[in-house]
């Protein structure tokens, strides 16, 4: 039978549709094409296999050519047996496995249907396993099971150790914006912080102070202007600092080792040499020499001066052409005044003798 309402075929046998429950007194029935070989309930041609037992249905209340749609050509021997075999491990896949059993009178029905066919009991509860391949029975724990599953509270050492990472992450980022004075900060901790500063750039001897009104005084003292006015940036670029006032000391002064290097230079002879030191302590030579070595003696002594950073070289070196070699009686001229010397000064008995060679007797 067709249910006018849904449109499901239904056995003549049932009461009420399986689908949507209504009463199917009225239905119009339709002959059956097919019939289960197990229990003999009739379906029509497009059922394939029972809806009780899950048997595959055979061709039999009406004739073939009724049976069969227009155009289908039957296949024969072993071609139908492979179709066959073909059709139902479709139809196994397609089928579900899971049924439903009717509360009331036990009928099995697959899980689309939602009521009974004889007595139109709703069906609700899911049996397993299925009719169509049996396995083990599984117990589905009742829904209050799964409710106290789904709210089940954590464990305490999870807890704990969430807590115990966030306390950590806290004091880190607490440190971090503590020192790196984003709250927190005073011109006291300032001050320590630039001190710390010009330690590590090596001006040990110079020091801030930071007044409530974030004036900064650099005091103490520095070997030249470079690192006075490094000590002064360490300071400026705080952006907390409003002004800077500097009480800083060059301990030596430019012109003061310049006077070092020119006494050095005359102590060593080079009185033609002479240098300049600029406020960075760069000194420069300048003047002439009569050599090569002259020139890099008066680099060394201006290198060997104290607080001098670096030493730049323009000595012109001044090549003085030897005298004229005398004449070859020149030596009697001499050993003749040589003598005449010594006759005024009351030597008489002393004489010198002057050989070609210039050596003196």
């Amino acid at each position: 039978m067709i249910c006018e309402k849904c449109k499901t075929a239904i056995p003549d046998t049932s009461k009420f549709c399986p689908k949507c429950g209504a009463k199917v007194e009225a239905a119009k029935p339709e002959p059956f094409a097919k019939k289960c070989p197990a229990c003999g309930a009739g379906y029509p041609i497009n059922v394939k296999f029972c809806k009780k037992d899950g048997t595959l249905l055979q061709d039999a209340l009406l004739p073939k050519e009724e049976a069969k749609p227009a155009g289908v050509i039957e296949p024969k021997g072993e071609e139908a047996v492979i179709e066959a075999k073909i059709e139902e491990k479709t139809q196994e896949i397609k089928e579900p496995k899971d049924v439903l059993l009717c509360p009331k009178c036990g009928t099995p029905y697959p899980l689309t249907a939602k009521f009974c066919k004889k007595d139109g009991t709703p069906l609700k509860e899911e049996i397993k396993p299925s009719v169509i391949q049996p396995k083990a029975r599984v117990v589905t724990p009742p829904k209050a099971e799964f409710r106290k599953e789904a709210v089940r509270k954590p464990s305490r050492a999870w807890l704990w150790i969430t807590v115990i990472v966030f306390v950590l992450i806290t004091a880190g980022v607490g440190s971090y914006l503590y020192f790196s004075g984003f709250f927190g900060k005073s011109p006291e901790k300032l001050a320590d912080q630039i001190n710390i500063e010009l330690r590590e750039k090596g001006m040990s001897n110079i020091f801030a102070d930071i007044n409530k009104n974030w004036v900064a005084t650099v005091t103490g003292s520095a070997d030249n202007q470079t690192d006075k006015d490094r000590a002064l940036d360490i300071v400026r670029q705080h952006k907390e600092i409003k002004d800077v006032i500097d009480n800083i000391q060059i301990t030596h002064k430019p012109d003061e080792i310049e006077r070092d290097i020119n006494k050095a230079l005359r102590d060593g002879g080079l009185n033609e040499i002479y240098a300049q030191v600029d406020e960075n302590f760069t000194a420069t030579l300048q003047g002439s020499a009569n050599s090569q070595d002259e020139k890099e003696k008066a680099v060394n002594i201006a290198r060997a001066i104290k607080d001098i950073k670096d030493v730049r070289d323009n000595i012109q070196i001044i090549i003085v052409s030897p005298p004229p070699p005398p004449p070859p009686d020149y030596h009697y001229i001499i050993e003749q005044n040589i003598n005449n010397t010594l006759r005024n000064a009351g030597l008489s008995n002393v004489y010198a003798e002057v050989n070609k060679d210039w050596v003196f007797a």
